[in-house]
């Protein structure tokens, strides 16, 4: 399975899980790659994230999704696994009464007379 890693664009820094991030919006300090960039005093949604030279980084501002790397290959890894799932139902006679997606799978009941199963 493919593993996120999280590191700067331009300069490959990667951080250490430390609170070096300041809220454009309140000035609260927090890890941005716990929460998306999204500020968890205010909620304000940040588009960039500042690489931070003092930690040993570069004076990068780049959009904060790529920071990511590795996100092609674990959105194609679990769409085939989605995949796979939907190919298995479809060889079954019976049809889901509810369907709920998750991240990595589905939660699907079925009544087969008076039983409920969740797969």
């Amino acid at each position: 399975m493919a593993e996120i890693i999280i590191e700067c664009p331009q300069c490959q820094w990667r951080p250490d899980g430390g609170e070096y991030w300041a809220c454009s919006g309140c000035g609260h300090i927090w890890n941005t790659f716990d929460t998306m960039a999204q500020c968890p005093k205010c909620g304000h949604q940040h588009e960039r994230t500042a690489c931070i030279p003092w930690r040993g980084g570069c004076h990068a501002y780049e959009p904060h999704l790529d920071w990511y790397k590795n996100l092609d290959d674990l959105l194609q890894e679990e769409l085939n696994i989605i995949s796979q799932k939907e190919e298995i139902l479809l060889h079954h006679e019976i049809s889901p009464i509810l369907l709920i997606r998750f991240q990595t799978s589905n939660l699907l009941l079925y009544k087969n007379k008076e039983c409920v199963i969740i797969i």
